[in-house]
């Protein structure tokens, strides 16, 4: 397991941003293990918990960002479709410092223009 904190977006705007990759989950799904991971490990700033964790499981090549507080209403659906072609075709040719780079600075683009 690799988990990578950003502190540029928590320090900024108050946001926590992680990237967790795990090489299996077994059977879990991986939007519930990546929830659960983002609570479980009490990530998040205030008390709503704000901030956003992009979830890897690199035996089935799944991943799954889960927001929560503030980060749930800037980092909507659309938004976050949007991102995914930023970072996604970084992951699938293996470049994961160039993909988890271009995930984190789109964050921080978000979160900056909807704050």
């Amino acid at each position: 397991r690799d988990v990578a904190p950003s502190r540029g977006l928590g320090d900024v705007y108050k946001e926590d941003l992680v990237i967790v990759t795990e090489n299996t989950i077994g059977g879990s799904s991986v939007q519930a293990y990546a929830d659960n991971f983002y609570d479980d490990n009490n990530y998040g700033f205030n008390e709503s918990n704000d901030g956003v964790l992009l979830f890897i499981v690199m035996d089935t090549r799944d991943w799954y960002i889960s927001t929560c507080g503030e980060a749930i209403r800037i980092l909507t659906n659309e938004r976050l479709d949007t991102l995914a072609k930023q970072f996604v075709p970084y992951l699938s040719s293996g470049e994961y410092y160039q993909g988890f780079k271009a995930f984190a600075q789109g964050c921080e683009e978000l979160v900056a223009k909807n704050r």
